[in-house]
């Protein structure tokens, strides 16, 4: 799979807001000549990439499920966001427990991984925890 600069320009169209800066890990056909990419890495490299490398969009080509430390490390430290254009051989469930959700687009298995996108959880506060005053009141 390759993605020229025209798909890439597509893909970043189809997205809520602009990303200020570009991280692209995969198959790429020639380097964008773009003053927002950061670095332009294969996904062997992935793993190795300095820590203080940050983007605000990770751009993953061509990545199959043998490639999941690299999204984690890719999602965890180097990018806000990642962008995913996965390989079949993916299953639906791997890529919901990485974070990443389907995205509509003209590719069928394009997928991202956005904070922003997911709901805060409403039982993941004070208000549902444990209540110590009930303890010998309620059974659960």
């Amino acid at each position: 799979m390759q993605l020229d600069d025209k798909e890439l320009d597509r893909l970043l169209a189809s997205l809520d807001r602009k990303p200020e800066s570009l991280l692209i890990l995969g198959a790429i056909g020639e380097a964008p000549a773009r003053e927002s990419v950061v670095g332009v890495f294969s996904l062997q490299d992935a793993l190795s990439i300095d820590d203080a490398v940050r983007a605000d969009l990770g751009v993953v080509i061509d990545a199959g499920p043998e490639h999941v430390s690299s999204l984690a490390r890719l999602r965890d430290i180097h990018c806000k966001r990642v962008l995913l254009l996965a390989r079949d051989s993916w299953s639906i469930n791997d890529l919901l427990g990485l974070g990443f959700q389907r995205i509509p687009a003209d590719r069928p298995h394009v997928f991202i991984c956005d904070p922003d996108l997911t709901p805060p959880r409403d039982w993941n506060n004070a208000s549902n925890w444990a209540h110590p005053e009930n303890f010998d009141k309620q059974r659960w």
